[in-house]
């Protein structure tokens, strides 16, 4: 089996394509339609690495960021994926522990697996 990956983002379509494209490399994948759902499922589960959306519903991904500060055990490694791609969304949410910050249309190219891959193995290696 794979790293597990959560994609959590409210347009179903981001996380069908990027579920396929994950599963393709590889990935065990499972899906969260907003930050609430997404929560629920990293206590649910175990999870390698969490792929976030920051515009949704319920709890939108600087509340996500924000309650995994909180938490109580440390959670697998955040990777933004956002079509807001600017300075100030992206310095937010590194300072509140997100590992990597990229834009959505990065996120759904072909190659985006393999970064997803090295960026977990580094986190092992820590």
């Amino acid at each position: 089996m794979g790293e597990r990956v959560l994609i959590v983002d409210d347009n179903e379509d981001v996380r069908h394509i990027l579920g396929l494209r994950l599963r393709m490399a590889g990935f065990d994948v499972g899906g969260a339609a907003d930050g609430q759902a997404g929560l629920a499922a990293l206590r649910d589960g175990d999870w390698d690495l969490v792929l976030l959306d920051l515009v949704m519903p319920e709890l939108d991904g600087f509340g996500f960021l924000s309650a995994l500060q909180g938490a109580e055990r440390r959670g697998p490694p955040v990777v933004v994926i956002t079509q807001y791609d600017d300075a100030v969304n992206c310095q937010r949410a590194l300072a509140l522990g997100a590992s990597h910050y990229v834009g959505k249309s990065r996120a759904l190219e072909r190659g985006f697996a393999g970064a997803l891959r090295e960026w977990v193995a580094q986190v092992r290696l820590r």
